[in-house]
């Protein structure tokens, strides 16, 4: 799905399409911010338009506006909903065109 305008992009990130409310914070510290994701999980295919989209680790897809400005690798993401924890593994990859970040996670604590 191509995002051709900011409307476009709000609706792809609102919770009743593929948006998932979050807590984001810095690494080594505990002051969150509230953020929505559009979340990729290895063991779930998420249906995007018709096709089934399956990662090998979690991602997180995130709008830029949302991040601390010292957003990146170390940082954690918590999961409103449903508690899951992650922490972020790599520096986020941004898309200033668009104004996201992809996150490569995984499981908070996991090896």
């Amino acid at each position: 799905m191509a995002v051709e305008s900011a409307a476009d992009l709000a609706s792809f990130f609102n919770a009743d399409e593929h948006g998932e409310a979050g807590l984001w914070s810095a690494a080594g510290a505990w002051d969150p911010s509230a953020v929505t994701v559009v979340m990729d999980r290895p063991d779930r295919s998420a249906d995007l338009g018709g096709i089934d989209v399956v990662a090998r680790r979690p991602t997180a897809l995130v709008q830029l506006v949302e991040l601390p400005a010292t957003a990146g690798q170390g940082d954690r993401l918590v999961i409103t909903a449903t508690g899951e924890n992650f922490e972020v593994v790599a520096p986020l990859e941004r898309d200033e065109t668009l104004g996201t970040a992809t996150a490569l996670l995984r499981p908070w604590g996991a090896a």
